[in-house]
C-alpha cells in the first residue's frame, strides 16, 4: 500500500501595461498538439493515412482593451481563459477544460474591481479488493481509494492611468520590484 499526499497552491498576479483603445494580451501556458485532420493517400503499399497536426494554446490569457475618458474614469472590455489538459492525457484528441470570463465594466483610476470568479470542488472514492474482504469495516478501507481536489478562479483587476513618461517609468520600477518579490518564493 502507498501513501501520496500533494498540496498546490498558485497564485498568479499578471500585470500589463496598455495604450489607450488598443488591445493588450497576456499569455501564460503551453501549446498542446492536437490532430485536426486525417486524411488516407493512395500508396503503392496499399493506404497511407497521415494525420495533420496544429498546436492549441492552453493556459491563462488575459485580454485587455481600456479605454480612459478625460476625466480618468477607465472602462475594461475583459477577456480572461484559462484552459488546460487533464493531467496524463496524451491523446491526439485531448478534451481541453475551459474557464472564460468576457464582460465590460467601468471603473476610476486607481479602483480595484472584482470581475468574476469560480469554485469547484470534487470528492472521489473507490473501493477494489479481495471480494468480502473489502467490506469489513475498516479493514475494508485498506482496499479504496480517495480524493478530492478543489479549484478556486477569482478575477481582480485595479486599472493605473499613465498620463507620462515619468508614471510610465514609476510603473515599470514598480512591476520588477514586484518581479524580484515573487523570486524569493521560487525554488529551483
Amino acid at each position: 500500500m502507498t501513501e501520496n499526499r500533494s498540496h498546490v497552491h498558485i497564485l498568479s498576479e499578471p500585470s500589463l501595461i496598455a495604450t489607450d483603445s488598443i488591445p493588450a494580451v497576456i499569455n501564460v501556458g503551453a501549446q498542446v498538439p492536437v490532430s485536426t485532420a486525417t486524411t488516407t493517400i493512395p500508396g503503392s503499399n496499399g493506404v497511407n493515412t497521415v494525420q495533420n497536426i496544429s498546436g492549441v494554446s492552453t493556459g491563462i490569457t488575459l485580454q485587455v482593451f481600456a479605454h480612459i475618458n478625460p476625466s480618468g474614469v477607465v472602462t475594461l472590455i475583459v477577456n480572461q481563459e484559462n484552459s488546460s489538459v487533464p493531467p496524463g492525457n496524451n491523446s491526439l484528441t485531448p478534451t481541453i477544460g475551459q474557464q472564460v470570463v468576457q464582460t465590460q465594466v467601468t471603473t476610476v483610476d486607481g479602483g480595484t474591481i472584482a470581475i468574476g470568479g469560480e469554485i469547484s470542488e470534487q470528492t472521489q472514492s473507490a473501493m477494489s479488493g479481495i471480494p468480502l474482504l473489502s467490506r469489513i469495516p475498516y479493514l475494508g478501507a485498506l482496499f479504496g481509494t480517495y480524493s478530492h481536489e478543489r479549484s478556486e478562479l477569482i478575477l481582480f483587476m485595479t486599472p493605473h492611468v499613465i498620463r507620462d513618461q515619468t508614471e510610465l517609468l514609476e510603473a515599470s520600477n514598480e512591476l520588477r520590484a514586484r518581479v524580484r518579490k515573487l523570486q524569493k518564493y521560487i525554488k529551483f
